[in-house]
């Protein structure tokens, strides 16, 4: 409102200015409020930066805490395990991984989770933290990590998820470490009771001890049995060593020099029985005697083997000095290290001479090498021991024969340390080997002399006996008067005995020079028992007497063996059966025993007495010299039997009781003939109805007159021509100047023998022309050999004089026909 001069009141004015100072105050006070704020704002401002200063330095500290700690710790959320939080020990588990907002699988992918996962969700879920010893987490590259764990559930808003704080610490060289101190406690404790080792510990001031439960059993006690102790050792001790092991136990108490000590003694069970025992310990001392410990161990087995083997050195000393023969140890270099005085009784040294001597000193110059070499050998591990016979020189001059055994000793390693030497003298040995020699030679000398006085005998007994028996031969061929020939069949019969007589002696002496060869053939055993048996049928139906033969079913058709020389020896005991048996019977059988043949003569004949029976099979001898009257027989059928049945490889024996018989048995290996061997070529019989001999020119080379006029003779009869030779030159030359088809070749001849001869004329033959040459020999000991080496010379066959008329002729056919 304005008053008449157009200006406002003062009420206005006052009014407004009131208003506007009321304004003005608030807009003061506003202002004021305002600064007042804002100072509150810097305040606050001010705090925060300062509270959030603070907060950076705590968690850098905290940082560099938990990056500095060896220990990996880490913080884990929720139920998925994430990682919120890995200090840098934590981290270096996967390098170059980021761990933050990962959870536990993604970060050791590949590792065995289910218990680690385990034992933190539990504390997660209980909120009871958790402690763990050597917990097994496998990460990449450390299959066998072991952990210590801590395991904290840390404090957290109800809607927040839960976290835990995860301290871990590798332990994974101390687990290792553990487990290895227990595998050597355990491999100890195996070690020490394989051993019978046992452990003790003694508290000298309180007398507190242990006993481990061996060292408990070495002294017989149960494992919670005290051991008592008296004046500071064991009461166990024998009385016997205890003075001495108390007084080294009181020494070892006074001095400081000797912690450590060893003792060896025995002791007495409780159940009586002695043991030695070994003591080995430590005396820890100060001011005084503190403690005592060590073990002990069983050493009774190997007392009781040093006393073995003092006493088996003992022994070896008396052998080795009291020993027959010489003995040495001697060094490799050839120094005699150690002796016995039988040895320098041999060589005739003393024995400070001979330990300045080597063995090659004393050896005779001829025998050093091969003892040498000998020595090498052992020396390389060639042989293990060697035996010669060698020469020392004796120490007067003389040599002496030795018998050397050698041998090498080695150490336990195997270490070569000498030679054994073990010497026999053979000196007299030796001279008797010598003058045995001289006498065997001298027997030699005397055999060869007997057995050329028999080649001689038989030749010129043979030659005359061939004359002799082929002129009896041929006379009854021609001469059919009866009172004739009667007188010619007595002649042929004694002749025959003759001839028998004459090849049992030389027989005897083939077998007994073991000049008697045995073939091996394939022959039917029956048919030769047959054979055999079949010879005396007539002489046993003179005397009425039973002749049986029973060969056992299981014997094989055909073995192998020598049929001649088997058939010999049962003619020889079948004749002498039916020869000594007047009534009765004789059997002959054949079985089949281990793998032999048994063949037994048996017959109830005048048996053999029994003072008599040891001069059977001996040579020259008949049980009763009267029996040479009445039975007749030169004493060598009984020992050529045995010889053949020895040289066949079996044994002969007889049984017999005088008056009642006798059984002659010999066995004989057997050897069955092969199935699939083919049978031996069946001969065909000649046909005596063919009496016309193949035409042929026969060259006769005999240097006796009378052998080439009676042969030529009997082989003019037959149609053959017939030329002679007295020498071998003589044949060659007939022979060169051709027509010869055949050639009868005597064996000794003057200037050249009939081996030589057809050795030149086998040479000589041209074209393939072949000239059959059949020997002729009046030496009864012609061996297989001797055969053999005629017709390697180009013999076609061989005869031994006297030839029969028979044999002849079919030699001679059967060459022709060829």
């Amino acid at each position: 409102m304005r008053d008449s001069f157009g200006e406002p009141p003062v009420a206005a004015i006052q009014e407004e200015i009131r208003r506007l100072k009321q304004e003005r105050d608030a807009a003061l006070d506003q202002v004021r409020q305002l600064q007042e704020a804002q100072s509150r704002k810097d305040t606050a401002t001010e705090q925060a930066e300062r509270s959030e200063y603070e907060h950076q330095r705590q968690n850098q500290f905290l940082k560099a805490v938990l990056d500095n700690a060896r220990s990996c710790i880490a913080v884990m959320e929720g139920p998925g395990l994430r990682y919120t939080l890995v200090n840098a020990a934590y981290q270096a588990l996967r390098p170059g991984v980021k761990m933050e907002g990962r959870n536990f699988r993604q970060v050791f992918p590949g590792a065995v989770h289910s218990g680690a996962e385990t034992l933190v969700k539990k504390v997660m879920e209980t909120g009871n933290p958790d402690i763990s010893y050597g917990f097994p987490v496998p990460i990449p590259g450390r299959p066998d990590a072991a952990w210590d764990h801590q395991i904290v559930r840390l404090p957290s808003e109800p809607d927040e998820e839960p976290s835990v704080l995860v301290i871990a610490k590798d332990v994974t060289d101390r687990v290792k470490a553990e487990r290895e101190l227990r595998e050597s406690e355990e491999r100890f404790h195996l070690a020490a009771s394989a051993a019978k080792l046992g452990a003790y510990s003694l508290d000298l001031r309180t007398d507190e001890a242990y006993w481990s439960p061996e060292f408990l059993a070495i002294f017989g006690l149960e494992p919670d049995e005290p051991l008592p102790l008296q004046d500071g050792i064991p009461a166990a001790v024998h009385p016997e060593d205890r003075p001495r092991v108390l007084s080294e136990s009181q020494a070892r108490h006074q001095t400081t020099k000797y912690p450590e000590f060893y003792s060896e003694h025995r002791i007495i069970r409780p159940d009586g029985e002695i043991r030695w025992v070994l003591i080995r310990g430590r005396l820890e001392k100060k001011d005084e005697p503190l403690r005592s410990y060590g073990f002990a161990m069983d050493i009774t087995d190997r007392k009781q083997a040093e006393e073995a083997l003092q006493e088996s050195e003992k022994r070896f000393r008396a052998t080795f000095e009291q020993a027959a023969v010489g003995m040495a140890h001697v060094g490799l270099d050839g120094r005699f290290l150690r002796l016995n005085q039988k040895l320098c009784d041999i060589v005739g040294y003393s024995r400070e001479e001979l330990q300045k001597k080597t063995f090659m000193e004393i050896t005779f110059a001829e025998d050093l090498d091969k003892d040498l070499a000998q020595a090498t050998k052992l020396l390389h591990g060639e042989i293990d021991h060697y035996q010669m016979e060698k020469r020392y020189v004796h120490k007067a001059g003389h040599l002496v024969w030795v018998n050397l055994t050698g041998a090498l000793q080695r150490s336990a390693e195997g270490k070569r340390q000498f030679y054994i030497a073990v010497i026999e003298d053979i000196s007299e040995r030796k001279a008797i080997e010598k003058e045995l020699f001289r006498a065997k030679a001298a027997a030699e000398d005397a055999n060869r002399a007997k057995s050329e006085f028999l080649a001689n005998m038989s030749h010129e007994i043979r030659t005359p006996m061939t004359v002799f028996m082929a002129a009896t031969e041929q006379l009854l061929y021609i001469d059919k008067n009866p009172d004739r020939r009667h007188l010619l069949k007595m002649a042929d019969q004694s002749a025959k005995r003759l001839r028998a007589l004459i090849d049992d002696i030389l027989d005897f002496s083939r077998i007994e020079a073991r000049r008697m060869d045995i073939e091996e053939n394939e022959f039917d055993l029956r048919a030769c028992v047959r054979d055999a048996v079949e010879m005396f049928t007539l002489p046993a139906s003179e005397k009425s007497l039973g002749l049986e033969t029973d060969v056992a079913p299981e014997i094989p058709v055909r073995v192998i063996g020598d049929p001649d020389r088997l058939g010999q020896v049962l003619i020889n005991l079948i004749g002498n059966a039916v020869k000594f048996t007047h009534h009765g019977k004789i059997g002959v059988s054949v079985k089949a025993r281990k793998g032999f043949l048994e063949f037994s003569v048996s017959d109830t004949g005048i048996g053999i007495p029994e003072d008599k029976r040891h001069l059977l099979f001996q040579s020259f001898n008949q049980v009763d010299s009267s029996f040479h009257r009445k039975y007749e027989g030169s004493g060598l059928g009984l020992a050529i039997s045995r010889g053949l049945v020895e040289l066949m490889g079996g044994k002969i024996s007889v049984q017999s009781k005088e008056g009642e018989g006798s059984v002659f048995t010999f066995n004989l290996p057997l050897k069955t003939a092969s199935e699939n061997r083919r049978p031996d070529p069946v001969e065909t019989p000649p046909d005596e109805s063919f009496t016309e001999n193949p035409p042929a020119r026969i060259l006769l080379v005999e240097d006796d007159p009378m052998i080439q006029e009676l042969v030529r003779m009997i082989l003019s009869r037959e149609g053959w021509k017939t030329e002679t030779a007295a020498s071998g030159r003589e044949a060659i030359e007939k022979w060169e100047k051709g027509n010869i088809d055949l050639i009868l070749m005597d064996l000794q001849m003057l200037d050249m023998d009939g081996i030589e001869a057809t050795r030149i004329i086998r040479q000589a033959e041209k074209d393939g022309k072949h000239t059959c040459i059949v020997g002729m020999t009046a030496d009864a000991r012609q061996t297989v050999e001797d055969k053999d080496q005629c017709l390697e010379a180009g013999m076609d066959d061989v005869l031994t004089k006297p030839v029969q008329r028979e044999k002849l002729f079919s030699i001679l056919n059967k060459c022709l026909a060829e």
